[in-house]
């Protein structure tokens, strides 16, 4: 028997698909989001470091663009080794943020104590300094909270030389007041393009490791040197046309010394920048005739009397202390005869530690800008009597600016006492305009032009 045919039953319609889910709204972008690089560069290039932070987070442009600034110099000195050890993980973890980088100073610890087999930090700042291939101004020295390092006796220690001859850069300005002579030596050939040295714990005395600066075929596009001038410096090299010397000198120095100003006159013809630190003020208002007799063709001179690095750190409390708050009474206006005998002056920077307020005429303290009423008189004489003059930086320290509950250390870091005044002249339609501008914290570096990159 035929089976039974069976009706197939019909399929059911397919269900219809679900609607796409509607697009979630989405802020509008607001105008800073929009910006193209360009203009974000633009701005970021003159925001300060807290602001970048903040910038960094409006957009990835901005983020790009501020991440780039906070790294182009990066300065982690003044005992503050745990922002150093987190700039070595970003780097290491990142490829991107290396490349930025192009100034990089630190404070690193005692060399004997941070052997690059040993110390696994060591190991790390290494692997960040070899990814920082376009570094062009380094500086590198002691953080004296590490431990007390007397520089008399460094002949005994050895190492740190991998901090310069493990990197892959190649630096056009160099501070070392950490690797020594011997070490130091060695690792100038490797440096052809090194313009500005500054050696500040070096003395170019009796010791002869670094008649290497003789040779010209050593660093032969240096232009600028500085050393420990705490003895006179005889092996400067003569063969040089220097254009720059910084000298690191001592409250106790007589720089007035025939031979100081028989060295310095033998550069006279190239010499237009002469820095002097650490020294006494009122030694520096005795020996600017001098100055102007043996180098009458300085284009810039800046001289300030702060105290050593290692008083600043030293954990004498009460020495430390006792050396900042001793200031003595001495008036500046006895320089104003010996700046007319400079034919091609142009900047002149005066900063003041030791020397009371009073040492430019009447000063009167004020908390609110313009601190300094008095200052900006003093430079108009000072720009009266030189018409080359161009710049005048002038700082004094007052603490009668300083809360009664501060210590010593704290006012330093703080800056809240070094009260500075610039004034500023150009040639408009054959008139004299001046900007003046007050401020807190001693720049000298800035302003001191030792450092400036270009050859002028």
């Amino acid at each position: 028997m035929p089976p039974k045919k069976r009706r197939r039953k019909a399929q059911p319609a397919p269900a219809p698909a679900p609607p796409p889910p509607a697009p979630a709204p989405t802020a509008p972008l607001g105008p800073l989001q929009q910006l193209p690089a360009e203009l974000c560069a633009m701005i970021c290039e003159w925001l300060p470091q807290n602001d970048l932070i903040a910038a960094a987070r409006i957009s990835r442009t901005f983020r790009r663009e501020a991440q780039r600034q906070i790294f182009r110099t990066v300065d982690i000195r003044g005992n503050r080794a745990p922002w150093l050890w987190r700039w070595c993980i970003a780097i290491n973890r990142t490829t991107y943020l290396a490349p930025y980088v192009r100034a990089l100073y630190l404070d690193l610890p005692n060399p004997h104590r941070f052997d690059l087999s040993t110390v696994p930090d060591a190991e790390r700042l290494l692997r960040a300094l070899r990814k920082c291939a376009r570094v062009k101004d380094y500086r590198i020295a002691v953080d004296w909270s590490s431990g007390y390092w007397d520089m008399d006796r460094a002949s005994e220690w050895s190492g740190g030389q991998w901090l310069l001859a493990e990197a892959r850069f190649r630096v056009t300005t160099f501070q070392n007041a950490y690797l020594f002579r011997g070490e130091l030596a060695k690792q100038l050939w490797r440096q052809p393009e090194l313009k500005i040295l500054d050696l500040p714990t070096i003395q170019l005395g009796e010791k002869h490791e670094l008649r290497v600066l003789d040779d010209s075929k050593v660093l032969p596009n240096l232009i600028a040197l500085g050393v420990d001038g705490t003895v006179p410096p005889e092996n400067l090299p003569r063969s040089r046309r220097l254009e720059r010397i910084q000298l690191h000198l001592h409250h106790v120095v007589h720089l007035i010394d025939h031979r100081y100003l028989t060295i310095l006159a033998r550069f006279s013809a190239s010499l237009t920048t002469l820095a002097l630190v650490h020294f006494n003020f009122v030694r520096a208002i005795i020996v600017m005739p001098s100055l102007a007799v043996s180098l009458p063709h300085l284009v810039h001179l800046a001289i300030t009397d702060e105290f050593e690095d290692k008083f600043k750190n030293s954990s004498i409390q009460e020495k430390w202390e006792g050396m900042m708050f001793a200031q003595y009474e001495v008036s500046a206006m006895t320089i104003l005869p010996a700046l007319r005998k400079f034919d091609r002056l142009e900047t002149l920077v005066l900063h003041t530690y030791g020397a009371r307020p009073s040492v430019f005429r009447d000063y009167v303290a004020n908390r609110t800008p313009p601190f300094i009423p008095s200052m900006r008189a003093f430079a108009l004489n000072l720009m009266a009597g030189n018409a080359h003059l161009r710049q005048v930086h002038l700082g004094s320290f007052d603490l009668a600016l300083a809360p009664k509950v501060l210590r010593a250390k704290e006012i330093y870091r703080l800056k809240i006492c070094e009260v500075t005044f610039s004034l500023l002249r150009r040639i408009v339609e054959g008139r004299n305009v001046f900007a003046g501008q007050a401020g807190r914290g001693f720049k000298f570096d800035e302003v001191s032009r030792f450092w400036d990159p270009y050859k002028r």
